[in-house]
């Protein structure tokens, strides 16, 4: 073979192995993109096509894709004054609820807390979190499905993030129907005249959208889906220092829910005709406000 032959036997080998790792080099990049590119066999749905409106559904909760969807549907806090019906008000709850939470941390900034109020309403009316925005200086995220109430809750200019969204029963995002007006408001199971799509997002999904792993104060008042959505949050990865968990409509037995925090670890420290609230002990026991004493058969095993 002359040297010619043999080096076009070399050229075209060597042309055969540039293409396969080329190939190669392809394959792996459609596989192995950018995090928002990330197949997830626990989803369905197209793997590689940007979320949008049109496909949010169906995916699961630590769906990539799905987190950077919601991070862009949340509108940052205000920076515009208050414009509130009631301004000299300090409270806004019917029980006393932000006051009771209130009192716990005593007086000062909190700078750096987190509340997540969801069945957030017009942002004042039954508030029980306006108080620790405005006077105690927390950071929070406040989640409201209805677009009549949300348009009010933006009119407000809360210093916090909004979402327009309902949570998911679930671990994935899904389009639920929603009916009813102002404080009474709720998912509804069958479409009628009255009822209206909602986009609907896991808990979990949310936060992780904000970077969150710990939230100080969380409100949770969605009409009856409370219990629900609270088996949907992975305790592992998210803690919780109090929660106001308003107990009226659950359809599931009220003890089901008490034994259901107490068995995570929360105690009940307090309760009306509306809500509980629990706490996480150690986290209470940091409060100035807190006297263990008052509820001391409700904390005992976790001292």
């Amino acid at each position: 073979m002359s040297f010619g032959s043999q080096r076009s036997l070399v050229s075209r080998r060597t042309l055969v192995i540039v293409s396969l790792g080329l190939l190669v080099l392809l394959v792996f990049s459609y596989y192995h993109g950018s995090d928002n590119d990330i197949p997830d066999t626990r989803n369905p749905g197209p793997a590689y096509e940007k979320i949008t409106d049109k496909n949010y559904q169906g995916l699961w909760q630590e769906n990539p894709r799905l987190i950077t969807y919601i991070r862009s549907l949340l509108r940052p806090p205000s920076t515009e004054p208050y414009q509130l019906s009631n301004p000299k008000r300090k409270h806004f709850t019917a029980m006393e609820q932000s006051k009771f939470v209130g009192d716990l941390y005593g007086p000062g900034k909190r700078e750096g807390h987190l509340f997540v109020e969801v069945g957030a309403l017009n942002g004042e009316t039954s508030s029980s979190t306006l108080y620790l925005e405005r006077e105690l200086g927390f950071n929070g995220l406040l989640i409201e499905p209805n677009p009549a109430n949300h348009k009010q809750l933006v009119s407000k200019h809360r210093k916090a993030y909004i979402l327009q969204a309902a949570l998911s029963p679930t671990t994935s995002s899904a389009e639920l129907l929603f009916t009813g007006s102002g404080q009474q408001g709720h998912l509804a199971e069958k479409e009628t005249s009255r009822t209206i799509r909602v986009k609907s997002f896991p808990f979990y999904s949310i936060l992780s959208a904000l970077d969150v792993t710990f939230i100080d104060v969380l409100n949770l008042d969605i009409e009856g889906f409370e219990f629900k959505v609270l088996k949907t949050i992975p305790f592992d990865k998210i803690k919780l220092g109090i929660m106001i968990v308003e107990h009226l409509n659950i359809p599931e037995p009220k003890a089901e829910l008490v034994k259901f925090m107490t068995d995570l670890g929360y105690a009940k420290i307090h309760e009306n005709k509306l809500d509980y609230i629990f706490g996480d002990p150690e986290y209470l026991s940091k409060l100035p406000g807190w006297e263990p004493s008052e509820y001391l058969e409700n904390i005992v095993d976790f001292l």
